[in-house]
């Protein structure tokens, strides 16, 4: 019996990803997929496309945040697990104050993410990244380590890995899904995480998650 619910959000609880809605908005997209294809680890990566972000203020931000679209069954699913008592949380390689947003309109019982620096309600431009991947090289040196942060939730909550389910999409999941007790690979964009999870979901809606664990 799953306890604990882990979700990636770009392009699992999110209907696409959050580093092209802002560079739509704020005038980078060329820009951004040129890094985003380029040959650079996901750190460096990072912080790049952070520092596009400088001098934009949280006010506009958040108009663009409140503009990205849920993914199918997101709302649904969250509503789902919370009813039947099972922890979740979001754990992102995209910004701690979107993760921080969704979390609050989802009801999501944690969020984490790359701490985006914000001084006088404007972005600096700099990151601070958490949770040092102890494998970098396999996840092209991650800027936030979700299996470390899957296994440090399951420790908080008291609930064993083997009672744990991750579900993510790309490559820097790829360790939290193995870690979990269920990983599942939902509308996956890299063939190595439909090889590293236990369930493939393949339509995007979320709804289908439920249909492959058992909780609380």
């Amino acid at each position: 019996m799953m306890k604990l619910v882990v979700f990636d959000m770009d392009g699992t609880l999110l209907d696409g990803r959050t580093i092209l809605f802002f560079a739509r908005a704020f005038g980078f997209e060329d820009e951004a997929r040129r890094i985003l294809s380029g040959r650079y680890s996901k750190k460096e990566r990072s912080r790049l496309l952070a520092g596009f972000l400088k001098g934009v203020s949280t006010a506009e931000l958040m108009d663009v945040v409140r503009g990205i679209p849920l993914m199918k069954g997101a709302r649904e699913t969250i509503s789902e697990l919370k009813k039947q008592g099972c922890k979740t949380a979001i754990v992102t390689d995209s910004y701690d104050i979107v993760a921080e947003h969704f979390r609050n309109e989802l009801g999501v019982d944690r969020a984490f993410g790359i701490k985006l620096i914000v001084k006088d309600s404007r972005v600096t431009g700099e990151i601070e990244m958490p949770a040092n991947c102890p494998t970098p090289d396999f996840c092209g040196d991650p800027s936030i380590c979700k299996s470390e942060i899957l296994k440090s939730l399951a420790e908080d909550f008291g609930i064993p890995l083997s009672e744990t389910v991750a579900i993510g999409d790309n490559l820097v999941d790829f360790c939290m899904i193995k870690a979990a007790g269920i990983g599942i690979a939902f509308d996956p964009k890299v063939k190595v995480i439909e090889e590293a999870a236990d369930v493939v979901i393949r339509e995007k809606d979320l709804r289908l998650v439920l249909r492959n664990i058992k909780v609380i």
